[in-house]
C-alpha cells in the first residue's frame, strides 16, 4: 500500500477539523459535532441531512456564496443563469432555503473548529423584505409628521466568514442585469473539494492532477496501488485526445490503451477521489454516496486505499452512504485503526436533524455484530 508522506506517523496529529456546528442550515436547527476524526462516515434515511451537512462545511471552508449555487447544480438544479423578479424576490427564492425552515429572520451560521485555518466560520444573513426608513421632519417645519418610506435593504443577502488567521469579511450577491454578481474574496479557501453523488470531475481537472503526481515522481505509487484494486488495469498515463489531455488505462487484453472514463465508470470514480485526495494535501474531502459506481467486493480494498491516502497526504475525509456492504467493509478497516474513523448517524425529526456520533471502536463492533447502524 502507497506509504505515509511528511514522516508524521501518528493517526491525530495533523491539521484537522475537530468540530463542526452548523445552526439554522437547511435541515439543522442547531447542531455540533465534536471530536472528528480522519475519515468520518455519515449515515442516514433519504432527506434526514447527510448532503446537507457535506454541504454546510464546504461552504465554510470557502470564501464565496458561488459555492450554494454551485452544490444546487450537483443536485440538479439548473435554473441559476438570468433570473427576473425584484431584487427582494429574486435573493428570497435564491437563498431562502438556507434556513432552518425558511427562518430568514435568524442568521443561518455554520463554524469549524480546529488546529490552524480551519477555526473558520460563516453566517448567512438574509434582511427582511418591506423594510421601511423613516425620514425625520425638517427642523425648520417642526409641526411635519415624519415620513415613513419604502426601503429594500442595500444588501438582501450577506455571507460573513471569520477566519483565525485573517479576521471578518463579507460577500454581499448583487444583481446586475438579472445577473448574480460576487465580488472577489480578500482571503484564500480552505483546501476542500466535493465530490457530488451524480458528477463525475471533469477530464480536464483529473489530468492537471495526475500530471502533478508525475512531475514529483509519485504517479508510479499511484498507479501501484490503483492496480491492487482493479488487477486489470497495469498502467495509467496522461494522454492527448483531439488536443485535450485525459488519463488512459492499459486494460489486460486489449491492444491499445482506452480512456479511464470508457474503460469503467467505477474506476474513473476511484481515480477521481483518490486524484482529489493528493491535491488537497492537509485539507477535506466531501464525497456524498460514495458507493455510487463501485462493485461491493472491492469496497474493502477501496476504503483500505482511501485511509492511506489521507494519512499520506494529511487529508480528512467526510463520506455518506447508504450502503451497508458499503459500511460492513469499512467496520473491518475500522476495526484495525479505530482512533482514524468515526460515524455520524443523521436522523430527522419534527425538531430538525440531530447527529449521533459513534467512535470508531463502537462504530465496527456494532457492525461487525449486524446491529443496524443505518
Amino acid at each position: 500500500m502507497i506509504p505515509r508522506r511528511g514522516g508524521r506517523s501518528d493517526a491525530t496529529g495533523y491539521k484537522m477539523v475537530d468540530s463542526v456546528t452548523v445552526r439554522n442550515f437547511r435541515s439543522f436547527k442547531d447542531v455540533k459535532v465534536d471530536d472528528c476524526r480522519r475519515i468520518n462516515v455519515i449515515v442516514g434515511d433519504n432527506g434526514s441531512g447527510k448532503t446537507a451537512l457535506l454541504e454546510a462545511i464546504f461552504l465554510a471552508a470557502g470564501v464565496t456564496p458561488e459555492l450554494i449555487l454551485r452544490t444546487r447544480r450537483w443536485r440538479g438544479d439548473s435554473a441559476q443563469g438570468q433570473v427576473q423578479g425584484t431584487p427582494e424576490d429574486i435573493h428570497d427564492a435564491l437563498w431562502s432555503d438556507l434556513f432552518y425552515k425558511f427562518q430568514t429572520s435568524k442568521p443561518a451560521l455554520v463554524k469549524l473548529e480546529g488546529r490552524g485555518d480551519e477555526n473558520r466560520s460563516v453566517t448567512v444573513t438574509l434582511h427582511k423584505k418591506g423594510q421601511v426608513r423613516v425620514i425625520a421632519p425638517d427642523r425648520k417645519r417642526p409641526h411635519d409628521r415624519p415620513r415613513v418610506v419604502p426601503a429594500g435593504p442595500a444588501k438582501p443577502i450577506s455571507f460573513r466568514w471569520s477566519i483565525k488567521s485573517y479576521g471578518d469579511f463579507s460577500i454581499d450577491p448583487t444583481l446586475e442585469d438579472g445577473k448574480l454578481i460576487f465580488s472577489d474574496a480578500p482571503a484564500e479557501p480552505m483546501r476542500a473539494s466535493f465530490l457530488a453523488a451524480n458528477q463525475t470531475a471533469p477530464s480536464t481537472e483529473m489530468a492537471n492532477r495526475f500530471s502533478a503526481l508525475s512531475q514529483s515522481f509519485d504517479e508510479q505509487d499511484f498507479i501501484d496501488s490503483f492496480s491492487q484494486i482493479f488487477p486489470t488495469i497495469s498502467h495509467l498515463s496522461l494522454e492527448m485526445s483531439v488536443g485535450m489531455p485525459m488519463i488512459y488505462a492499459k486494460v489486460d487484453g486489449l491492444p491499445r490503451k482506452l480512456p479511464l472514463n470508457l474503460a469503467s465508470g467505477g474506476m474513473n470514480k476511484l481515480v477521481s477521489i483518490l486524484l482529489t485526495i493528493t491535491a488537497q494535501s492537509g485539507g477535506i474531502v466531501l464525497i456524498d454516496e460514495i458507493e455510487n459506481g463501485f462493485y461491493y467486493k472491492h469496497m474493502p480494498t477501496i476504503w483500505q486505499s482511501l485511509l492511506a491516502f489521507a494519512r499520506r497526504y494529511d487529508c480528512q475525509l467526510f463520506v455518506s452512504t447508504h450502503s451497508s456492504e458499503c459500511l460492513d467493509a469499512l467496520a473491518r478497516v475500522a476495526e484495525e485503526s479505530p482512533e482514524e474513523f468515526c460515524m455520524l448517524r443523521a436522523v430527522h425529526s419534527g425538531d430538525g436533524t440531530t447527529i449521533r456520533r459513534f467512535d470508531g471502536e463502537r462504530f465496527a463492533h456494532a457492525v461487525l455484530d449486524s446491529v443496524e447502524v443505518r
